[in-house]
């Protein structure tokens, strides 16, 4: 099943005109339920969130000590590996920033936007560098923007590789001999499989499929809400709209 829109009126959130949906392409369907594990309260969801950022600060710690005994840095002021309209990451690594931003009532704003872009490139990505490069969300972005250029994978005859980007391949050639090396020798890295499957373990459902960086996002604020919602009318774990959760509904927002 595609992902599915409703938004729970206790976050404030409008209803949103399905032309609007339409930008997203066929992904995103009108229509559809969506269903939470009503297992779940304040406290576990936010400890689930916890647990993400868990992973976010060993993914920084991972870059920094490799970064740290390599030399290995990306050049400063780049960002073109944010310029990728093609850049997929799985709606559990948004919910960090999902959960934030329904905490301060700024999901709306965050959804008419997303609504607005579509699919293209990150909806974070600032033309102009600041002080954490070009993302305006840097302590929530992503595991594949943290690990991008600094992780690993695991060869066909069990050794452990870098995977660089073209950027270090182009200006940091001494640095990537001696990243390898560190490798062979047994330094701990990051890697994108050991990530995504630790992602997945915590949130079977939300760490399951890779969909472009904004739509994850899109799907991230969308459970959240969702859950939270649910969890504070004590109702089914099952929310349409026209069950006793008023949620929103795309295709016919008048029903809201």
């Amino acid at each position: 099943m595609g992902s599915c829109l409703y938004f729970p009126a206790h976050q404030g959130l409008r209803p949103l005109k399905d032309s609007a949906m339409l930008s997203l392409g066929s992904d995103l369907q009108p229509g559809c339920q969506m269903t939470i594990d009503m297992d779940e309260s304040p406290p576990s969801l936010s400890a689930r969130v916890d647990k993400i950022r868990d992973i976010f600060a060993s993914l920084d710690a991972k870059t920094d000590l490799l970064a740290q005994a390599t030399g290995l840095a990306c050049p400063k002021g780049c960002g073109r590996c944010c310029e990728n309209p093609d850049i997929e990451v799985s709606a559990a690594d948004w919910l960090p920033l999902a959960f934030a931003l329904c905490q301060d009532d700024k999901a709306t704003e965050m959804i008419e936007t997303l609504l607005h872009v579509g699919s293209e490139r990150c909806i974070f990505f600032e033309s102009e560098p600041t002080k954490a490069g070009h993302c305006s969300a840097y302590q929530d972005r992503p595991t594949l923007c943290r690990q991008f250029g600094f992780s690993t994978r695991e060869s066909s005859h069990g050794r452990r590789e870098h995977v660089a980007c073209i950027v270090h391949k182009q200006t940091h050639c001494d640095a990537l001999a001696r990243v390898q090396a560190k490798l062979d020798e047994g330094i701990t890295a990051a890697s994108h499989r050991d990530t995504a499957m630790a992602l997945l373990a915590l949130e079977p459902s939300l760490g399951k499929e890779q969909r472009p960086i904004n739509l994850a996002l899109l799907e991230a604020i969308q459970y959240t809400a969702l859950a939270l919602d649910m969890m504070a009318r004590s109702a089914p774990s099952t929310v349409s709209a026209s069950g006793p959760n008023r949620c929103f509904d795309l295709e016919h927002p008048d029903r809201s």
